[in-house]
Formats: structure tokens, sequence, C-alpha cells
């Protein structure tokens, strides 16, 4: 299904459709199987008190993933010769699925500060940095929202990573926040929803899945 697809569905479910738009809707839940499958999604993250507290064992997925090159360059001043590209730095790592019961918001995974060319042509200040960033996405991953969400909110700040991690920063201390402080994560998701220069991307359900954290 497609992004607007799922908006529809959560438009019926919510009571937001009128007249032909709720007949068109019902006949998709009658003969599409995904359809059928996403509303019973949906329903559940409207149905979660008590069911949030049920994490799961959180299993990593690792893949040789670099779309971080083609979505934020690096500043003329700080162009690094990588003579090893492979798997490499934060986004070099995908989907690691943190399980609330049925519902899961996908962040990347924990990292594996693999090769990413000699120690002589990467700063020192970069790979600080990406510790850093590591060590946070660790906390968050063993349940400690408090303390991955401070370290989130230092990350974003730092100017020594790329837009795309300090926004991705941002939005992991908003999935941090969502367990312990839901006022500051409503406002910080916000602001990342109006950051039209906004880097990361989220994908439509995990902004529903967070809104249904945010419910309860």
């Amino acid at each position: 299904m497609t992004d607007q697809e799922l908006e529809i569905l959560e438009a019926y479910i919510l009571g937001h459709l009128d007249g032909i738009q709720i007949v068109e809707v019902e006949e998709k839940l009658r003969t599409d199987k995904a359809w059928q499958e996403n509303f019973g999604k949906i329903k559940v993250l409207k149905e979660l008190p008590g069911r949030l507290q049920l994490r799961e064992k959180i299993k990593a997925i690792q893949n040789e993933v670099l779309t971080e090159w083609k979505i934020d360059s690096t500043p003329k001043s700080r162009i690094i010769s990588w003579p090893k590209i492979a798997i490499t730095g934060i986004a070099a790592s995908v989907a690691l699925f943190v399980y609330f019961n049925v519902s899961n918001i996908s962040i990347p995974g924990a990292l594996t500060m693999q090769e990413r060319g000699s120690e002589t042509n990467i700063s020192k200040a970069d790979l600080v940095d990406f510790q850093m960033f590591k060590d946070a996405q660790q906390l968050l991953i063993d349940g400690k929202d408090k303390e991955a969400a401070q370290a989130f909110s230092v990350i974003k700040n730092s100017e020594n990573l790329r837009k795309y991690y300090r926004d991705l920063a941002r939005w992991l201390e908003v999935v941090a926040l969502a367990e312990t402080d839901k006022t500051k994560a409503g406002k910080l998701f916000r602001e990342i929803e109006a950051d039209a220069d906004f880097k990361y991307k989220i994908s439509f359900s995990d902004k529903i899945k967070l809104r249904a954290r945010l419910l309860f």
C-alpha cells in the first residue's frame, strides 16, 4: 500500500470519511488482502493502552547501504578520501526493529564501526561523534529511554555530523522521549514535521505508531 492509501485507511478508521469514500474503502477491505492486513494493524494501534510496555527482544539486521552519501554531501572543508567504502558508518545499517507487542517503530540498527578507510584519513572528531551516535542508539535499544533522549539531544547539535545524521538524531530523540516525556516528544515531533529540509525519511507507518505512543 502507498502512503496515500494508508492515510485514507487511517481516516476511515478515525471516522473522517463520508459518502463514496466510505464505499470505496469498504470495497477494498472486502477484496484486497493488503488493505485487510493494514486495517488490522492500524486498529491495534488505537487499542494499545497496556500493550506498549510489552517490549520484546530486539532483533538486529544489518545491510550494506550507503544512502547518506546520496542525501547529504560532505562539506568541501572536510572532504575525506575513502579507499575502502564497504560496510560503514551510520547509514550502512538499516532496519532494526523495536517491538511493542504487535506494533513497532523501525530505527537504524546498532552500528558496527567497520572500516571507513584507514585511521589516517578520517578525523578524530568524526570518530568520536560516530561512537557517540552508536552508544546513544544502544541506550535506546536497551530500553534506557531517558539516557538515550539526553544523548541524542547533544548529538543533534554536533557540527561534525552531516545533517542527515543530525536529523536522524532528532527523530530518535523523539522516539525515546515518547516513553518518558510525551509533551516534549510531541513538541519536537511537530517541529520535525514542519521542517521542509528534514533529511531523514520517516515512513508514514512509523509516524502513526509514534502518534499512538503519544496518546497512551
